[in-house]
Formats: structure tokens, C-alpha cells, sequence
């Protein structure tokens, strides 16, 4: 699994679609908004790919005594134990990253 940092000046159509599908529209922040909170907060938006397949992304606003998670969403791949199994290895990598 590859990781890349997503600014608003290369995050791309996959990643955007899975926002806007994964999350209710009343959780979500209206996209133009979030790309311009992405630099001017520092969030940490970062997406994963089985080599170049994209599988998911987190966004993290990273404080010194806690990461808070607004949004880790999987997308949703033909097998569902690879879904489940994608899901924890990105919660893991996340969890270790903090400690």
C-alpha cells in the first residue's frame, strides 16, 4: 500500500467522488470549502492505493495531544473481506503514526 499527501492542487476525481458518496450530505463540508481547509488548517489528507488503485483516503487535523479524525472513508472494492481488510490496515498505519 502507497500513501500520498492530497493538496488541493492534486487531489483528483476518485477521491472527490468517494467523499461525496461515502459521507451523508448534511456531514459534509461543501468540497470547495474543505480544499481551501486543507492549507489553511494544516489538514492532513491523505490518500491510499494498492499500487495504483485507489482504496481510500483520511483526513486528520493533527494537534500536539490528539489526531482528530473528520473524515476515513474505504472505497468499496468487489471483495468484501479486501473492504474490511483495507479499512483496518489504513486505521492501523493512522493509530501507529499517532503513538
Amino acid at each position: 500500500m502507497t500513501e500520498r499527501r492530497i493538496t488541493a492542487a492534486n487531489v483528483d476525481e476518485h477521491i472527490k467522488r468517494l467523499y461525496q458518496t461515502a459521507f451523508p450530505e448534511d456531514e459534509q463540508i461543501p468540497w470547495d470549502d474543505l480544499m481551501r481547509l486543507i492549507d489553511k488548517m494544516s489538514l492532513d489528507f491523505t490518500a491510499y492505493y494498492d499500487n495504483e488503485e485507489f482504496i481510500g483516503f483520511t483526513i486528520v487535523y493533527p494537534r500536539k495531544s490528539v489526531n482528530w479524525y473528520w473524515y476515513f472513508a474505504v472505497f468499496k472494492i468487489d471483495d468484501p473481506e479486501n473492504f474490511k481488510v483495507w479499512g483496518t490496515v489504513i486505521h492501523l498505519i493512522r493509530t501507529f503514526e499517532t503513538v
